[in-house]
Parts: C-alpha cells; structure tokens; sequence
C-alpha cells in the first residue's frame, strides 16, 4: 500500500493470461484485515490445480474485485512469465 491511508479488505487473484482479456482465474486469497498504510505485504495464493505445463504468463491482480478506492488503479497488476515443470506421472502395471 503505497498510499497514505489504510485499505478496507480486499482480495488478490492470480490468472493464466491477462484477466482484462478473459485470461483464467486460477487462485485468489482475501486479505480480511486490508493493508495498514505505506506497508508492503507478501502473500501467498494457493492454486491447487495448475492447469499448465511449459511457458505461460502469470497474472496477479491486487484488488482483483475493485473494491478499493485508491488514487492510481493502474499499479495493481503484475505479469510475470513462468515455466510449469509438472508432476511425475507413474503407471502402475503387471511385471
């Protein structure tokens, strides 16, 4: 929180793709407390299913529900490029 004045709560929301263009949501946390002013917070988005393997682009939009009024909106996504290794897939079978 950048500003000078404490946010109400909020929540935060991670997507595959650009959520302004219909990208996937695939997790989202809620920060019930908001964020006292001029305080930075890490957070962590739980996202028990991802959907992808390989490169991809992802998303994080604080105040994701636009419930916040602030004086700059622009600064509340984040885009970083990731690359999705997978789970192991074994197969069981007669030997």
């Amino acid at each position: 929180n950048t500003g000078d004045v404490a946010t109400t709560a909020f929540s935060v929301a991670a997507y595959l793709g650009d959520p302004r263009a219909q990208g996937a949501r695939i997790g989202q946390i809620r920060l019930e407390a908001g964020i006292e002013a001029s305080v930075a917070q890490t957070v962590s988005i739980p996202v028990p299913d991802y959907p992808e393997r390989g490169d991809a682009s992802l998303y994080v939009w604080v105040d994701s529900e636009s419930e916040v009024a602030e004086a700059n909106e622009l600064d509340n996504l984040q885009v970083s490029d990731v690359t999705a290794l997978g789970l192991a897939d074994l197969v069981a079978g007669a030997s």
